[in-house]
């Protein structure tokens, strides 16, 4: 590897959370780095759409799955870590979409009587990977339904259960699926039905 073709400027950004509750991806550290755009598609969620894949060729640092590459105004998030020798590693990632949205968790305790009692956890925003799911429409009796459902990934910070809402695009949608099997991230299947 020729130490010259590290040419292009890239952050790396960390999850984290901020005083007020809030999370997001904020910048840690710049490094130079060789990106090469690839004709693949990377997949960073088992429940969502795939991504345009680039590869970025670094010196060997902390770098971890999970970790974002800010580059060519675009967010990269990085789904492998490749040695290439004592010095040098391949970074391959999946160029995403980050989106803002709040979440507003609902928690359930049990009054005296074993019956539910319904309250509103803090709202708090959160930056997430967002990817399309499915869209589609139904024809009930007497009208017309359509169902957005988008997957978001976050990372293993961020704990919302099925039944939380989340404001997403001005529009309040519903947390579905919760699914934990990753060990570095958490995938949400959110939904919205609205009438035509």
């Amino acid at each position: 590897m020729n130490p010259g073709e590290l040419v292009d400027r890239v952050k790396v950004m960390r999850y984290t959370r901020d005083e007020g509750g809030n999370y997001a991806w904020v910048h840690a550290k710049s490094i130079w780095a060789k990106a090469e755009l690839t004709a693949k598609t990377s997949i960073y969620a088992k429940f969502g759409q795939s991504a345009g894949q680039v590869l970025f060729t670094a010196r060997k640092r902390a770098y971890a799955l999970g970790d974002m590459l800010y580059w060519d105004g675009g967010m990269h998030y990085v789904v492998g870590i490749r040695p290439i020798n004592r010095m040098y590693v391949t970074l391959d990632t999946a160029r995403v979409s980050v989106r803002t949205c709040t979440a507003k968790p609902v928690r359930v305790t049990y009054n005296a009587l074993n019956r539910p009692v319904y309250t509103d956890a803090p709202a708090y925003t959160l930056q997430v990977i967002a990817a399309e799911r499915y869209y589609g429409s139904s024809q009930d009796t007497p009208q017309t339904t359509t169902r957005r459902t988008l997957v978001l990934v976050t990372p293993k910070d961020i704990d919302l259960k099925a039944g939380d809402l989340i404001e997403f695009d001005d529009a309040d949608y519903v947390v579905r699926v919760r699914h934990d099997l990753d060990d570095i991230k958490r995938e949400y299947e959110i939904e919205r039905k609205d009438d035509v």
